[in-house]
């Protein structure tokens, strides 16, 4: 098929599916349209170009007039679920309505995506065939049925009755079918034995599609969303809804059940903090990075489109750029935009690269400690970033104060602090970074030692910012003595979790504390090592680890010291600030 070029900046292509019984040849056709002054009806296809165990290839045909288009078996399937026997079907589709060949208009129809979601009659999210594994004891009134189905069946059923009871003003989690729900992911997660509609649940979130960053922009946008297994079709809405009641449930059997879907979290939590009224550019970077593009440009130009002002702070797509480019020059247009340094956050990663800089976030690698927001801290009180850039991109140089270095770091088995989900590794970190903090016999600042161990573990959330004053407070340090406890009697995953009563921190990942040359508590990447510096620098919220490299300095990642969160270190006198040359 040779695709004409679109006449318009405001252009799209819209696919038309003719009508077929299931097993005959595709037949479609392409039209252009402007689509936002035509006002057509269409609906846009959500999904993954490669099929569940992989397969990329073009290796599908499809017929457009007397030309056919090459697609892969993914699309094909879909089209094939998707078109109607006797009518036709208008949808926009990525890979057919966009000339992939042409990098240009790639470019430039990537640019336009969110309108072409925003704008859809529906989103339709085609998650793949229902799973081929069915259930082990078939009713009398609906025989066998696919494990997946029965999933999507018993959600939907689920939210709606969870929704009725919350309009009556009651906890929506004390729905029977919700709370049947909890208890078999308890049962089966415990026992090992998984039950057919954890079976289906479990097949469900563990699609590709969860895990893509494309898609965050295609549902968080869209006017309505539907999910969609080869016939079974549920709301989008259902499922967020469910993870909206399971973010709420601190109970034993809501910690299973998180840690059960955790697969599809990542996704959730993005699309969660791209509806909000404002979104952040960097909140949802920090989550999407947790995804997966096949371009890593495409963590970038995926989200571009989530609100107007992403498109100061992000770059427009260019295919013709190189990663290296994309990533430098977001980090430049949030340092040049913002005068923060909230971006340096986020530079830190678990396979460190010295080929590169290191004060650039690579979006496409996995984060050597998990953002957690720090809204409130002020560690360099309310300065504006003091900084230069050099004209090659390499060097970030930047005034602050130095404060301290690293002393005393003892560090578990690196999946401690990068497993997603609950594990022996994850306590066994959690331990150590207990036996260090309680190693101490005082604090610099006076405070109890269990106090700082406490806010230092968890970066202090804003949940226990209430500094002693409060009963919420008092509530707090229970809670962690409750979990502390648990946590050094039981030797298993089994047992603590059966007896885990702690308040979930959501997202929180274990995270290693050191002690520094003057005595103080900090939470840190766990890839610092001995001797790196602890610096404050002006326009950050947070301190951030250095690494003394000859006459410059290699960015570790930021860090929380227990004392110094709020400008207790900081100079008023910014003359008093030496530069740093962090390469």
């Amino acid at each position: 098929y040779s695709y004409k070029p679109l006449q318009r900046s405001d252009s799209i292509r819209l696919l038309t599916l003719h009508p077929g019984h299931f097993g005959s040849p595709i037949k479609i056709s392409l039209a252009e349209v402007r689509s936002q002054k035509e006002g057509h009806d269409y609906e846009a296809l959500s999904y993954t170009w490669a099929t569940e165990d992989g397969d990329c290839e073009r290796s599908s045909q499809i017929r457009c007039g007397g030309t056919r288009i090459r697609v892969t078996k993914n699309c094909e399937l879909a089209l094939r679920y998707l078109r109607k026997e006797n009518s036709n079907r208008v949808l926009w589709v990525d890979a057919i309505c966009i000339n992939q060949k042409d990098n240009k208009e790639r470019g430039h129809q990537v640019g336009v995506m969110w309108n072409v979601y925003s704008e859809a009659t529906e989103v339709l999210v085609w998650l793949g065939e229902s799973s081929t594994s069915v259930n082990g004891w078939p009713s009398l009134n609906r025989g066998s049925i696919s494990v997946s189905d029965l999933s999507l069946d018993y959600l939907h059923q689920m939210v709606i009755d969870m929704r009725r009871i919350q309009s009556s003003g009651q906890d929506p989690k004390s729905s029977l079918l919700y709370q049947e729900l909890q208890s078999q992911i308890y049962e089966s997660v415990i026992s090992g034995l998984f039950t057919d509609l954890c079976r289906g649940f479990d097949d469900i979130i563990q699609r590709r599609w969860w895990s893509r960053v494309w898609v965050v922009q295609e549902v968080a946008l869209a006017k309505s969303a539907t999910l969609i297994c080869s016939n079974r079709a549920v709301k989008y809405g259902d499922f967020f809804g469910w993870h909206d009641i399971l973010s709420h449930d601190y109970s034993s059997k809501g910690l299973l059940a998180w840690n059960f879907i955790s697969a599809a979290l990542p996704h959730l939590h993005a699309v969660a903090s791209a509806r909000v009224e404002q979104p952040k550019s960097l909140e949802v970077l920090g989550v999407a990075r947790r995804l997966i593009a096949s371009d890593p440009r495409d963590i970038i130009f995926g989200l571009l489109g989530l609100s107007d002002n992403f498109k100061s702070l992000l770059p427009l797509p260019d295919y013709n750029k190189s990663t290296a480019q994309v990533f430098t020059d977001v980090a430049k247009r949030h340092l040049n935009l913002t005068k923060s340094l909230d971006i340096l956050q986020h530079a830190t990663s678990t396979t460190p690269n010295f080929g590169r800089p290191s004060w650039v976030p690579y979006w496409s690698d996995a984060p050597a400690v998990v953002y957690l927001g720090h809204k409130l801290m002020k560690a360099s009180r309310n300065s504006q970033a003091i900084f230069s850039i050099s004209a090659d991109d390499q060097n970030l140089r930047v005034r602050g104060q130095k404060f301290d270095r690293v002393k005393v770091l003892p560090l578990a088995d690196p999946k401690a602090y990068t497993e997603p989900v609950l594990s022996e590794q994850v306590m066994e970190g959690w331990r150590m970074s207990c036996n260090v903090g309680f190693s101490l016999a005082k604090y610099p600042t006076g405070e109890p030692v269990g106090e700082v161990v406490m806010r230092t573990l968890c970066w202090e959330l804003k949940n226990v910012t209430t500094h002693g004053q409060s009963s919420l407070f008092s509530k707090e340090m229970e809670n962690f003595r409750e979990w502390h406890s648990v946590l050094t009697t039981t030797s298993t995953l089994e047992e603590y979790e059966e007896q885990l009563q702690f308040i979930r921190a959501e997202n929180q990942m274990p995270t290693p504390l050191c002690i520094t040359a003057r005595g103080y508590l900090a939470a840190i990447p766990f890839v610092t090592k001995v001797g790196d510096c602890i610096a404050i620098l002006a326009g950050g919220r947070l301190p951030f680890v250095l690494r003394p490299t000859g006459n410059h300095y290699r960015l570790v990642g930021p860090c929380y010291v227990h004392g110094i969160m709020y400008g207790e270190a900081f100079p008023e006198n910014l003359d008093e600030l030496i530069w740093f040359s962090i390469h």
